[in-house]
């Protein structure tokens, strides 16, 4: 399916719809939030979705639980696994244990072997799957979809090596990122990175462009799922504006002909899908793949999981690629303009509280139409949502 969104798509507004709703995020998809070695017998606790949530792995598998005791709702990532055979974790206070698998209490310590509460309290589990080397969790309600039904194809390809860096619930030095997920999306796209990624260091010697022409947004259909595209006609690497002159400037290495640009190049594409997820292809290198899932944690804070994924190649193919990640690909372009994005979101978040949602985007500057098609994409499609709004 592929469709036209114009203007019809709407201004954001802050009106009653789901992707409004959706503060804490759309829960009825899979989330990617760890990475499958961080998970092992000591539990280890997150807030997803305004949730608190342990993880913990019995006998090789992943469960996720409610992080509090049914009892008197004592954290249960402060617990222990007293009955080393079995899938259960045991309350640090009462000694209320737990099924990992159902959530259901079958046994009460402090309370002997026939405590009438056994079999009585239960704390909610979440569905878990991995897939490569990642812990992708279910927050909703509605009975989970196949997890590779929500995994872009390919990062499934075998075919295809895969970089996994998830910024937020276990790393101490990033943790969570301060902004609400939904300023992500709408700071995702061409309009702002001539302007606020020109200075970053990794794009001094690149030939960043003044503005698109012909910029419009399609849904498009694919074999993974429904992603809205943006397009453009092309790029203007410079252009003068009426009394004020030519922007950009021109770098004085151009001369030289470094960072000039190259008219047969492939483009460059983003594009989005829900619950959350942004495509950017040649990104962050010719040859690779780069998706980003914004991952609610709570109102003003969320979680960042970036994934890359390109042809694995041979040994030395291999060796290079290490090299030239570690030594200059994440600190220098990954790193970076994230970070700069993430300053960004976490400014608008802060205003919206501040004026209760002021600064919605506009259909009269041409790049906003690609997250309002977004918008609009969650507004009419989100799984397991009441549908209405704009």
């Amino acid at each position: 399916m592929v469709g036209q969104l114009g203007s019809e798509t709407g201004i954001h507004e802050r009106t009653d719809s789901t992707y409004e709703r959706a503060v804490l995020g759309l829960k009825n998809y899979w989330w990617p939030v760890l990475s499958s070695k961080e998970v092992r017998e000591k539990p280890v606790p997150a807030k997803l979705g305004g949730e608190d949530v342990v993880f913990l792995r019995r006998s090789g598998r992943v469960y996720a639980l409610s992080d509090h005791c049914a009892h008197r709702g004592v954290p249960l990532s402060q617990g222990r696994h007293e009955f080393k055979d079995s899938t259960t974790i045991t309350c640090s206070n009462h000694g209320f244990t737990y099924d990992c698998a159902t959530g259901v209490c079958v046994a009460a310590l402090t309370d002997g072997p026939d405590s009438p509460v056994v079999g009585k309290a239960r704390v909610r589990t979440y569905p878990v799957e991995e897939r490569k080397g990642i812990v992708w969790i279910w927050m909703g309600r509605m009975p989970p979809v196949p997890v590779d039904q929500d995994i872009p194809d390919g990062i499934l390809d075998d075919d295809n090596h895969v970089l996994v860096r998830i910024r937020g619930l276990s790393d101490n030095k990033d943790k969570v990122r301060p902004g609400n997920w939904r300023y992500h999306a709408e700071n995702t796209g061409v309009g702002h990175f001539p302007v606020l990624h020109r200075y970053a260091l990794s794009n001094l010697l690149n030939p960043l462009w003044a503005h698109t022409t012909g910029a419009g947004t399609i849904v498009r259909e694919e074999p993974d799922g429904l992603y809205v595209v943006e397009t453009a006609e092309g790029l203007a690497k410079q252009a003068t504006y009426p009394g004020l002159g030519v922007w950009p400037p021109a770098r004085p290495w151009r001369r030289f002909g470094i960072g000039r640009f190259d008219e047969k190049a492939e483009p460059t594409t983003v594009s989005m899908r829900l619950p959350g997820i942004v495509r950017v292809t040649r990104f962050p290198t010719d040859v690779s793949v780069y998706y980003e899932w914004w991952v609610p944690v709570d109102e003003s804070h969320y979680q960042l999981t970036q994934i890359i994924h390109e042809k694995r190649g041979g040994i030395f193919t291999r060796l290079w690629r290490y090299l030239k990640y570690r030594a200059y690909v994440t600190p220098l372009i990954v790193h970076r303009l994230i970070d700069q994005d993430g300053a960004v979101v976490q400014a608008q978040t802060k205003k919206a509280i501040e004026d209760d949602g002021a600064n919605p985007m506009s259909r009269d500057f041409r790049p906003d139409s690609f997250p309002l098609a977004f918008i609009d994409l969650c507004n009419k499609t989100a799984r397991g949502e009441v549908q209405g709004g704009t």
